[in-house]
């Protein structure tokens, strides 16, 4: 039956209907939905005084309006609903209000429809739109120089001097030019050869140069095994792995004091990627003192050498801040070179996830060579990436000779990752296109680094399939690996998400992690004021804060590069992908813990190894790696298929609960979140099978999350903050209170929660453990009294 709120007992609500008069809409609308109501079933009756605020109401709450009698529907997209509403805005505070959410949703809206489309949508939706269109295009227009100025440097900065060259032509005179050199120029432009010339003159001149770059392969070209400042063996004895343990070792192990202070020239390739390594927990032993070390050591190796050359396409303002700080402070110039690329710029398609997928495994049935970049997850565990590379490449097809035979591919192909970049192929490669000229497909992710170019005309097309895990200006870049592309096909999968952009909650939370609660004040607070850890904090925020509007800041880069852009729908071809994605992901599964089951056993040590040499992005690494940690974990020898199918369900309740008995010494970050799920159990009573907790219980634990704080020594923190630290999985309800504790409990959790008798004539509900997850962690208790941390 529904449910009619009103403020007014009106003939407008049928006689026999269930009904609320009330002057408080939003708090029946709130006790109806905790109550579970269907929103569908409840309608809010108003009138022309109250209309735009009941609009308002029904908009957050997803509950139905009418006015009077007349039924109202707000719209089918949050684009519609937001133009709807501004209709009904009248006072002045309202109507700006309401145009900044229509603003936000119509950039939203521009990574699937085009701005004319839009447009015709406002016109269509709003009166008197003219002067809202107006006022629309002025707001892309400030948000698009936003986003422009914030990935490349403007004529107009007065902290930068502009300098025309031809990267082709003799620029070894910059040799003798002291000063910081930033080669700002388009990928394809020879930024990286020029500074290979550079490099082996600089050698030849007895400047002792120092190169880094974001790819081994091109740092291993430059690296003779002969050459006495012995970077072989900086490479060979580091722990971490590729060109980044080069650099770790040339600049934290003081072994190369000397190499450090004869050193003239210094080479900054790809400088933007260097900075996020630089600023990662893969430096030293990822302590925040390693990586602070890391950063004094950059800023005094640019002070000390007479030239700098630092090269990228997008050379941003985060970045231009710390050099032009640098350069002011020891009284050098920055010089900037830009180049535009010859290649031609390709139509940039923006299509559907799914779709893209069916039309990269079209163009392989047709024999067409592809590429395709896929940023995705490429975990330990279930990777994303790999998934789609199945979904468009390896759908299994059953042999009639041979029912049992496994899946056999379309095509050949390479697949060009971490494990990759770390092969011997990798190393010894010199020219990557003799890879892709080999094969039919190229399947890629963010560890392809400069240096990797194909001038192949076979490949017209270049699919990305953006998960937001690269930066926009990253992601950019992506298909011009590819040089002679015609065509560009970009699509988005869900990458919207909220990335802290305060740098000083970001530095805390680094702190959180690593110590625990016998850190000191003093520490504390001389942490806090680290100018190094600060700025790495501010890094980080930098690129999170690149992240917000992250389809519309893509499609802007590439209008800023000059390409064009399209859109495509169709929606059998989207149908078929979504078909091949599901069976991608499955047959992943699949072969994973196939793989898992028969990986070699390893012990502490090796694992360690493993995981301090990011050599667990090799699929081999990858799997002993898992299996290691699944029999540390539960306290087993061997690993089965019924262990495997268990722990996709069960390992985050048996962590969480291993986590809250813990009496191990744990980092401030990990005590938090025991603190918390000591809480929920508290809750639920979890290990009380008799009990059930209602909606009072529900709601108590809705204030402890939104509004209390938890203590550890000198430490506090907010609960939210803990909670949105660690889990993802649940959106809180402000109206459903029990929905949210309900869902913390089954999607983060994997408990199963039931309904119960009702308790002090409330609705009740009871969380239970599974008789598995009882089995596996009565085991792990009685096989170690040293718990694992979560």
């Amino acid at each position: 039956m529904n449910l009619y709120i009103s403020r007014n007992d009106t003939s407008a609500i049928p006689a026999k209907a269930q009904k609320q008069i009330t002057s408080y809409i939003t708090q029946s609308v709130v006790n109806a939905i905790e109550e579970e109501v269907k929103k569908s079933n409840i309608i809010i009756v108003s009138n022309e005084s109250n209309i735009y605020r009941d609009a308002c109401i029904a908009r957050t709450y997803q509950v139905k309006i009418q006015l009077n009698e007349a039924k109202i529907k707000l719209g089918s997209t949050p684009l519609s609903k937001a133009l709807f509403i501004l209709n009904l805005a009248r006072a002045s505070s309202d109507i700006e209000r309401e145009k900044i959410r229509v603003f936000r949703e119509c950039k939203k809206a521009l990574s699937k429809k085009s701005i004319e489309d839009i447009e015709l949508i406002i016109k269509e939706e709003v009166q008197n739109s003219e002067q809202l269109i107006e006022e629309l295009r002025d707001d892309i227009k400030i948000t698009k120089e936003e986003i422009i100025n914030s990935i490349s440097i403007s004529k107009d900065d007065k902290r930068v001097v502009f300098v025309d060259v031809d990267y082709k032509d003799d620029l070894n005179y910059l040799l003798n030019k002291p000063g910081f050199h930033i080669f700002n120029g388009e990928r394809g432009t020879g930024k990286s050869e020029l500074f290979k010339r550079l490099f082996e003159q600089s050698c030849l001149n007895i400047n002792y140069p120092i190169y880094m770059s974001a790819l081994k392969l091109l740092t291993k070209q430059l690296i003779d095994d002969e050459d006495v400042r012995e970077y072989h063996n900086a490479y060979a004895n580091t722990s971490a792995q590729g060109v980044l343990g080069v650099m770790l070792k040339l600049m934290l192990d003081d072994k190369y004091d000397n190499m450090r202070n004869k050193s003239k020239s210094l080479f900054l390739d790809e400088i933007e990627d260097l900075e996020d390594l630089s600023t990662s927990n893969i430096v030293g032993n990822g302590t925040l003192s390693d990586r602070a070390l890391l950063q004094e050591r950059l800023d005094k190796q640019i002070i000390n050498s007479e030239s700098v050359f630092i090269a990228d396409e997008f050379a941003n303002e985060n970045t231009l801040e710390w050099l032009h700080e640098l350069a002011e402070n020891n009284n050098k110039t920055i010089y900037v070179y830009n180049q535009k690329s010859q290649f031609k710029k390709p139509v940039v398609k923006v299509i559907a996830y799914a779709t893209n997928v069916e039309l990269m495994r079209q163009s392989l049935i047709n024999n067409e060579k592809i590429a395709g970049f896929i940023d995705a997850q490429h975990s330990n565990k279930k990777s994303k990436y790999d998934a789609d590379i199945i979904a468009i490449n390896g759908i299994p097809k059953k042999d009639p000779k041979d029912p049992k035979e496994e899946q056999k591919y379309i095509a050949e192909y390479a697949q060009i990752d971490a494990a990759f970049m770390q092969s011997e192929q990798a190393k010894n490669m010199s020219d990557f296109s003799e890879v892709a000229k080999s094969v039919q497909a190229v399947f890629y992710n963010t560890a392809a680094k400069n240096g990797l170019s194909v001038l192949d005309s076979d490949y017209k097309k270049v699919s990305l399939l953006a998960n937001g895990t690269s930066a926009p200006n990253d992601l950019t870049q992506a298909d011009n690996r590819f040089r002679l592309r015609e065509e560009i096909l970009l699509s988005f999968n869900r990458v919207e998400r909220k990335l802290c952009t305060n740098p000083t909650s970001i530095l805390i939370d680094m702190i959180n992690k690593e110590f625990s609660d016998d850190i000191t004040e003093e520490k504390l607070v001389k942490m806090m004021n680290n100018v190094y850890l600060k700025r790495i904090a501010n890094r980080i925020a930098y690129k999170n804060k690149m992240r917000e509007n992250y389809e519309f800041t893509v499609i802007t880069i590439y209008e800023h590069l000059g390409h064009e852009i399209e859109f495509y729908c169709n929606d059998e071809e989207n149908q078929n992908g979504i078909k091949n994605l599901k069976a991608g992901q499955k047959e992943e599964v699949i072969v994973r813990d196939r793989e898992t089951i028969a990986a070699e056993k390893i012990d502490e040590t090796k694992a360690k190894n493993i995981i301090r040499m990011g050599a667990h992005a090799n699929n081999d690494n990858k799997h002993k790696l898992r299996a290691f940690k699944l029999r540390k974990l539960y306290r087993v020898s061997e690993v089965n298929q019924e262990l495997l199918d268990f722990d996709k369900t069960g390992n985050s309740t048996i962590k969480a609960l291993l986590l809250a008995e813990s009496n191990e010494s744990l980092t401030i970050d990990m005590q938090f979140k025991k603190l918390f799920i000591k809480r929920l159990i508290d809750t639920v009573k979890l290990y009380d099978e008799e009990y059930s907790f209602n909606s009072d219980d529900a709601a108590e634990f809705h204030d402890f999350l939104v509004n209390a704080e938890l203590n550890i020594g000198i430490h506090k923190r907010k609960v939210i903050d803990v909670f949105n630290s660690h889990f993802e999985n649940t959106i809180i309800s402000y109206t459903n209170k029990m929905s949210t504790l309900t869902s913390i409990l089954e999607k983060e959790f994997n408990i199963e929660v039931v309904p119960a008798k009702k308790k002090d004539r409330q609705r009740a509900k009871t969380a239970n453990l599974t008789t598995e997850t009882k089995m596996w962690l009565n085991h792990i208790r009685s096989e170690s009294s040293c718990l694992l941390a979560a």
